[in-house]
């Protein structure tokens, strides 16, 4: 889906996303754009660096109790770290593997049963 709306799509960058310095000059202008068409009240430039406090204060709301670090790195070694998610991703190689295996399987088998008709 992402190759459709990104790479493939004939209206988004015309097209031409492979050209990088044409896309860049595309997304800028769409930036200046919206700077200037959507009030400045309801407009919050914002860089995740810069924490929760501008997001919060622009939203009118209080920072998450539960959620003390913003931003976060999601680092490769943060995440190995976790035994539950490691678990997961097992878990999800080997599902994937089955139905892998399972595929094959039911093809070589429906190539085997059906291959006289």
């Amino acid at each position: 889906a992402f190759d459709e709306t990104v790479w493939f799509n004939p209206k988004l960058f015309d097209g031409k996303f492979d050209d990088k310095e044409r896309s860049i000059k595309i997304y800028n202008d769409w930036i200046e754009y919206v700077k200037k068409t959507v009030p400045s009240d309801k407009l919050l430039i914002f860089n995740v660096k810069q924490g929760w406090d501008p997001l919060c204060d622009f939203l009118g709301m209080d920072k998450p109790k539960d959620c003390i670090d913003f931003p976060r790195s999601n680092s490769t070694k943060e995440k190995n770290a976790s035994p539950i998610l490691k678990k997961a991703i097992w878990v999800n190689r080997i599902v994937k593997n089955v139905v892998r295996a399972a595929c094959i399987a039911t093809f070589a088998y429906c190539c085997k049963r059906y291959a006289g008709y």
